[in-house]
This record gives structure tokens, C-alpha cells and sequence, in this order.
């Protein structure tokens, strides 16, 4: 059977836009590495067919060859005045950009790891197009790691998401070979050619973009100025959804500072997607809210064993694909939204509903953005952005990599959470099923943690990439173990309580403080039904008392879960010394 359909021919872009140069030039600049990088584990021995490294590089090739966007490189006038554009590599081969590494015995997740932060330090090439498939062996069991490393300025998550796909079937299938086939690559521009276009794109933002934006935004500002003094005089309606509190200002923390660019740290959990839906519809809430409220208790968790006062809420930010189902384009189309991660709410249930509201508020704001950037001359702010020399954004962020003022300038977020949902039916790659996924994604200035989620079909799984001069590789195991006693604290109020995720090293402490954990709730009931009969319960009281049953039940039957990071002993997440305080249950 074919692969999955790939983009149309004109899905690659010419011109950058104002976000994807500013990607690229974070990168290049030695201000942030933004690359998207992802891993994709197979097992050989589940192909019917006989799979090396070299057989899947050649597969590799055969299949990603009828991408257009991936044979183009940057290019840019000499005094740097026009915007980057992708033009055809004359030299390009596709083989080039497809390398192959061998891990040392055992080949174990910490190894792999380690592989893949190395990958991560390394850039890209600026002079040839800007991507690279690592084809890493000697795992444990076999198993064969793939790792892309892409270029954020050519393409969004959800744009990568679909070009990856190309290497899928929905069933097994041969491997392919490649074929190096003529194709006539375009003319590159001459230096001429780019200083003339150069100018003429100066002259049009200066004389005919420029006035046009303007034009359109005062008639925007005018409606706006309409509708608001109109909206004042509706009264809220009973039974109105209560209002998310505001998010709060981003506090420091040592997360937030200068970051080195040539070590990376990699850590990774793993849940069954089945049973998170399943607790999720317990609790009323969605997926991407308890994975925020996951993530939540692994920050609380990794301050709390590294010792670093927390008493203040922790901010995210989280990106949001403003990309309408009929857009094929590959450039960036997303938006970003701060969440107040309500770490300093003790009870799991009431942060989780804290969650709720701030994620629902972002929800309806994004959706009364995308209302009005769709009526008749509305203008994006990313239009006045692309109005900005090129020239000045290359001096801006040369500066910024001179002087390094991280440190010091405010913080806007703590950390990035991103979540990119994959394929939910089996895709076979070289007729080997689909192991897992594992997430990488970028980290940034003052921002030395990004959290990425990722799903396919029955696994979701969350991948923790830091600086690695900033978390030591050996405090990763608090993220993890976080994450999945948040979970199983969760499971045991829920009314149908999913199993903990499985594990892929050795057995945390997790398991048995939730054992320890259900005794003490047992005997809340107990007492709870002793007053019963002398002061009847409150119909949220007997909500409590039948949670309490529930978590009685659901606590000793919990297992050990699953992480990608070695585990041990650690102070009770939220409750440490040093953990600072929290507001009550």
C-alpha cells in the first residue's frame, strides 16, 4: 500500500515570514537553538523483512525525496535587507543529511539520551537546507532509534508532523530504494538580482505596506472602539461560567537565566492514552488539562528535591496552531497563550479545576482572535511585524548574543509545555510497527525546560529536554516521578481511576507511597461514617465520603510506573523542606 499522502508540490514557501527568520536567526545567532527534534523507536525483529541501518537510510531517502521544501537552503542579499527566502540546493544530496550512530553496550535510555543531547547542541548547517535524520542502533532488545533534527523556521510542529508521516503506512510494507533521479534545480539569484529585490522590498514597506496596514488598523480601531462601548451596556448573564483568576507575573526561578548551547538533558515518561482519556472523563476534564496538571506537580517535585524554595505559582507558556484544516502551508501559524500552572494548590482536584478555568479562558480569547482576524480587512499583528527590516532584527539579536542579558531582563514564563497529538491508528515504518515517540522540544533564553507531549495511537508520551548546565542529568528522575505521583493522586479521587503508566527502568518509591497513602483515607471514611448518623452530611460532604471510598479501593491496587530516568528515593513532592508554602487543601 502507498505511504500517506503527502503535501502538494506548492507547499514550500519562498519568502520567510517575520517568525520564521526570527527562528532562524535565534539559532543561528548563538541567542537560542529553536531546531524541532523527535524520536521514533521500531523494533526490527517485528518486520517481516530483514531491516539494517543502511536499508533504512536508503528507505529514508526513497521516501522524503518528493519533498520540494527539503532541497531548498536559505539564502540573502549582501547587506542583509531582504527577507531570507528558500531557494533550490544545486548541490543537494539527500544521502548527506541522513547519518548513522551506534550506541556502546548495554544501549540503554540513559545512553540514548545522552545521543540525543548532543544532537540537540549541534546546529544544523546554515548553507545547505536545514534538516537531519540520525539513524541511531545498538539499542537494548534491538531496537533501532530514528531522530530528526528540523529547522523551525521552514515549518511548524504540525507541518513537520505531516511530512514525517510520509514514512508511515497504515500497513506493512516493503522497504523502498532510492533512486536518484534527475530534477533540474531552479537558478539560484545573482548578487544583483537580491540587491535589486532588496530594494524593492524596502521601498514597499516603506511607501506601500506600511501606509495599507495602517489604513486598515485605524478601521479596525474604530469598530473596536464600537463594539466595546456596545458590549458595556450587556449585563452578565445568571449562571455564567466563573472567570479564570488572571495569570500572574512570571517570577524567577533557577530555570530562568543564561543557558549554554552545547549541553543538552533528556528525560522521558510514558502513559497508556486509553486510560488518561478514561480519567480525564472522570474528573470533566480534557486530556491536555490533566497533562497541565501533570506537568504541574514534575515542577513541583524537581524543586523540591534539588531544594529551591517555590511559594509562588509557576507560569507556562503554551503554543496554540492557529492553522485553519484547509491550510497546507509549511511555515509557522501559531500563537502562544501564559497558563498559571496553580502549583501552590495542594489538593490535586482544586489545582486541576484552576487549570481548567485559565485553559478555557485561553480557548474562548483564541477563539474570539481567530472571529475577528477572519472578518473582511482585519489586520494580524504578524503583518506589522513583517514590516521590519531584516537588517534590524540581525543587529537586535547579534547584540542579544553579545551581551547575554537573560539574567536580568523579567521573565516571561518559567517553562514551554507543547503538546503535538500524533495518529491514533497503527503506522508501520519499513513494516516494522510504531514503538513510541519521544518529544524534543526546543529551549530557549531565560527558559532552560521545555516539556513536549506527544501521542500516537495508544501512548502518549511527555519528553523533558533542559540545559544541561542547569539541571543535572542526575535530577531529571524528579520530573518523571512528579508527573506519575500526580497521576496516580488523581486516579485515587477519580471515580474511575486509570492504572499509573508502565515503567522502562527500575521501580520507583511511587507505588508504595500510594499504598501508604490509602490507609489514611480509609480511616477518614470510617470516622466520616461514625458521625454520620449525629450530623447528617451536607451533599458535598457525601461527595467527599464516596471519594474517599473510591480512593480506598483504587490506592493499594496501584503499580509501579513507568519512566525513561532512573529512579529513587525523594522527599514527598509538594511537602519537602524547602518546598515553600502552598495554598490549602
Amino acid at each position: 500500500m502507498q505511504a500517506l499522502e503527502r503535501p502538494p508540490e506548492d507547499s514550500c514557501m519562498e519568502r520567510l515570514s517575520f517568525i520564521d527568520q526570527a527562528f532562524h536567526k535565534l539559532t543561528t545567532s548563538g541567542a537560542a537553538p529553536v531546531d524541532m527534534q523527535g524520536v521514533m523507536v521500531v523494533d526490527p525483529a517485528r518486520s517481516p523483512y530483514e531491516i539494517t541501518p543502511e536499508a533504512l537510510g536508503d528507505h529514508i531517502a526513497a521516501r522524503l525525496s518528493g519533498f520540494p521544501l527539503l532541497r531548498k537552503k536559505l539564502i540573502q542579499d549582501p547587506l542583509r535587507l531582504s527577507d531570507l527566502r528558500l531557494v533550490d540546493d544545486p548541490d543537494f544530496d539527500i544521502h548527506s543529511h541522513i547519518r548513522y550512530r551506534q550506541l556502546p553496550a548495554p544501549g540503554n535510555q540513559q545512553q540514548l539520551n545522552h545521543q540525543l543531547g548532543l544532537s540537540s547542541a549541534e546546529q544544523l548547517a546554515v548553507d545547505r537546507p536545514l534538516w537531519r535524520i540520525d539513524i541511531i542502533s545498538g539499542l537494548e532488545n534491538g531496537h533501532i532509534a530514528i531522530a530528526h533534527k528540523l529547522s523551525h523556521a521552514s515549518m511548524d510542529g504540525m507541518a513537520a508532523m505531516k511530512m514525517l508521516l510520509s514514512l508511515f503506512d497504515p500497513e506493512p510494507a516493503p522497504l523502498e530504494t532510492y533512486s536518484a533521479t534527475e530534477w533540474a534545480p531552479d537558478e539560484p539569484p545573482g548578487r544583483a538580482n537580491l540587491l535589486a529585490t532588496a530594494l524593492k522590498e524596502t521601498g514597499s514597506r516603506i511607501y506601500v505596506r506600511g501606509p495599507s496596514l495602517i489604513g486598515k488598523q485605524s478601521v479596525n480601531l474604530a469598530k473596536s472602539a464600537v463594539s466595546k462601548a456596545l458590549s458595556k451596556k450587556e449585563k452578565i448573564k445568571p449562571g455564567s461560567a466563573e472567570p479564570a483568576t488572571p495569570v500572574p507575573k512570571a517570577q524567577r526561578t533557577s530555570l530562568n537565566g543564561d543557558i549554554s548551547f552545547d549541553q543538552r538533558v533528556l528525560a522521558s515518561c510514558s502513559f497508556e492514552l486509553d486510560k488518561l482519556k478514561v480519567l480525564a472523563r472522570s474528573l470533566e476534564c480534557s486530556v491536555n488539562d490533566l497533562c497541565l496538571a501533570l506537568a504541574s506537580e514534575a515542577l513541583v517535585s524537581y524543586f523540591a528535591g534539588i531544594g529551591e524554595k517555590l511559594d509562588f505559582d509557576l507560569v507556562t507558556i503554551v503554543p496554540m496552531s492557529t492553522r485553519a484544516a484547509d491550510d497546507s502551508k509549511a511555515g509557522n501559524a501559531l500563537a502562544v497563550k501564559p497558563v498559571n500552572l496553580n502549583n501552590t494548590i495542594r489538593n490535586p482536584l482544586k489545582r486541576l479545576r484552576a487549570i481548567q478555568r485559565q485553559t478555557g479562558a485561553a480557548k474562548t480569547a483564541r477563539s474570539v482572535s481567530m472571529d475577528k482576524s477572519a472578518s473582511a480587512g482585519s489586520v494580524k499583528p504578524t503583518e506589522f511585524l513583517d514590516l521590519l527590516s531584516p537588517l534590524l532584527l540581525d543587529v537586535i539579536l547579534g547584540a542579544l548574543a553579545r551581551i547575554k542579558p537573560w539574567s536580568k531582563v523579567p521573565v516571561i514564563t518559567n517553562t514551554l509545555i507543547t503538546n503535538v497529538p500524533g495518529p491514533r491508528e497503527v503506522l508501520y515504518f519499513a513494516g516494522m510497527p510504531l514503538e513510541r515517540q519521544i518529544p524534543v522540544i526546543p529551549i530557549g533564553p531565560t527558559c532552560a525546560l521545555s516539556i513536549g507531549i506527544s501521542s500516537m495511537q495508544n501512548d502518549l508520551t511527555v519528553g523533558f529536554h533542559a540545559c544541561g548546565s542547569t539541571v543535572k542529568e542526575g535530577d531529571l528522575h524528579y520530573f518523571t516521578e512528579g508527573m506519575q505521583a500526580m497521576y496516580e493522586r488523581l486516579s485515587a479521587l477519580s471515580s474511575e481511576p486509570g492504572d499509573p503508566p508502565t515503567s522502562r527502568s527500575r521501580k520507583s518509591a511511587t507505588g508504595s507511597r500510594s499504598k501508604a497513602r490509602a490507609k489514611p483515607k480509609s480511616k477518614t471514611g470510617a470516622r466520616r461514617k461514625v458521625k454520620a448518623p449525629a450530623k447528617p452530611k451536607s451533599p458535598p460532604k457525601a461527595k467527599s465520603k464516596a471519594a474517599s471510598k473510591a480512593a480506598s479501593k483504587a490506592a493499594p491496587g496501584t503499580a509501579k510506573a513507568k519512566s525513561a530516568t532512573p529512579s529513587r528515593a525523594r522527599p514527598k513532592a509538594g511537602a519537602a523542606p524547602g518546598a515553600g508554602k502552598q495554598r490549602g487543601d
